[in-house]
């Protein structure tokens, strides 16, 4: 199973990525990095999770449907969990 991570790069959907993946979950991790926070940790934790398997990483705005809807397909026999961290 995939879980998919909205606001991967935030302190804490970095933290519950890495803890996922460090027990081998499938991590799809989605964030429009902006000025919330300073961009060296935002940088930062993108790198280390980049370096964990199974982790794959769209830089996406989930407030907005029409991105969402043509960056995001579904298979009708991927199962997933979504997170969002706000």
């Amino acid at each position: 199973m995939t879980t998919l991570i909205a606001g991967t790069v935030g302190f804490i959907g970095a933290a519950v990525a890495g803890r996922l993946l460090r027990e081998g979950a499938q991590v799809r991790g989605v964030d429009s990095p902006d000025d919330c926070c300073d961009a060296n940790l935002r940088h930062a934790r993108l790198k280390r999770l980049k370096a964990l398997p199974g982790f794959t990483f769209e830089r996406m705005n989930i407030s907005d449907r029409d991105t969402v809807e043509q960056q995001t397909t579904v298979s009708p026999v991927m199962r997933a969990s979504l997170i969002v961290v706000i």
